[in-house]
């Protein structure tokens, strides 16, 4: 009878490498989407915390700026007897038209730049996924 005296393997096999692998891989992905996960809620709850102070204070500003128009028309035409008052509440809401095209496109011209999820977190999910698809 032929003994073999091999000693015995302690290097693991190939089955649980693969495993160890797809193991490491899936906590990578869990880790980063978990990270995703934080910076998107930390977004949402800083807006959320500011937009009810801001449409309040928007709310007050439009009835400051209603108030205080209605007198600078009458003023206006109160100063000057001969200017119609029609002309006066035109000449006024010309101007804040003029204010708030200008304040609508820097509002838009910075919404535009602001973004929800947060990149460098995406990016690193995107690299995740794309060195899984190459192995």
């Amino acid at each position: 009878m032929i003994t073999h005296d091999a000693e015995p393997t302690t290097e693991p096999g190939m089955g649980t490498l693969i495993s160890g692998i797809l193991t490491d891989v899936r906590e990578l992905l869990t880790h980063h989407l978990t990270l995703l996960q934080q910076e998107v809620r930390g977004n949402v709850v800083k807006v959320q915390k500011s937009a009810y102070p801001l449409a309040l204070g928007a709310t007050f500003a439009l009835v400051a700026v209603i108030t205080l128009s209605t007198a600078a028309a009458l003023g206006l035409h109160a100063a000057f007897p001969t200017f119609p008052l029609w002309a006066a509440f035109g000449l006024l809401g010309i101007c804040w038209g003029v204010l708030a095209v200008g304040l609508l496109a820097a509002g838009k011209k910075e919404l535009d730049s602001f973004r929800a999820v947060p990149e460098e977190s995406v990016q690193a999910v995107k690299e995740d996924v794309r060195w899984l698809t190459k192995k």
